[in-house]
Formats: C-alpha cells, sequence, structure tokens
C-alpha cells in the first residue's frame, strides 16, 4: 500500500466484520432496508488520520453493497462511522475508493 492510497483487495477478516456490525443499524436506516443478511466479503483500506476501510457486504442471495467505513486511530470513545455506501452491487464488482 503505498502511503494515502488504498490496500489491494483483501478477504474480510473477523475485525472488518466488527466494523460492518457496528455500523448496520445506520446503514440501514439510511437506505431504508432490514438486511438479514450482512456479511463481510472483501475490503479495501486507506491509512488516513485513522483508517478508511471500503468493504464489499453479502446482503442476502446475489444482493451486494459496498459501504465506507472511517476507523479512529484510537477507538476509545469513538466508534466506527459509515461514511457512505453504494446499493447495487453484484459479487463481481469491484471495490472502487468513493
Amino acid at each position: 500500500m503505498s502511503a494515502g492510497g488504498y490496500s489491494a483487495p483483501q478477504d474480510a477478516t473477523p475485525e472488518v466484520q466488527g466494523y460492518c456490525n457496528a455500523v448496520k443499524l445506520e446503514v440501514q436506516k439510511q437506505t431504508g432496508s432490514n438486511y438479514s443478511v450482512f456479511q463481510a466479503e472483501r475490503y479495501i483500506s486507506q491509512v488516513v488520520s485513522g483508517m478508511n476501510y471500503v468493504v464489499k457486504v453479502r446482503c442476502g442471495g446475489t444482493e451486494y453493497i459496498h459501504i465506507k467505513i472511517y476507523v479512529p486511530l484510537t477507538m476509545g470513545n469513538q466508534p466506527p462511522k459509515l461514511e457512505g455506501y453504494q446499493q447495487c452491487k453484484t459479487k463481481e464488482d469491484p471495490i472502487m475508493p468513493f
């Protein structure tokens, strides 16, 4: 990963799944959807004043969403924050910064 650039796509880890779980309710609120499945599959990351993650999340069947999460350097009292999302994605769609 180059300074300020995004990493290559990687398989999701339990840590990344935890970040997704932390923002799931906000994603559902903003999209107006209720996801029974919310499984992180792949992600890219970027070092900033914390970490940005763009995660490909399976929402059931062939439905996917890409979500951008910001995680502060010191978790302390600051939880992961949803920075954006892209709906209508497929398993084959590449993960791109947005």
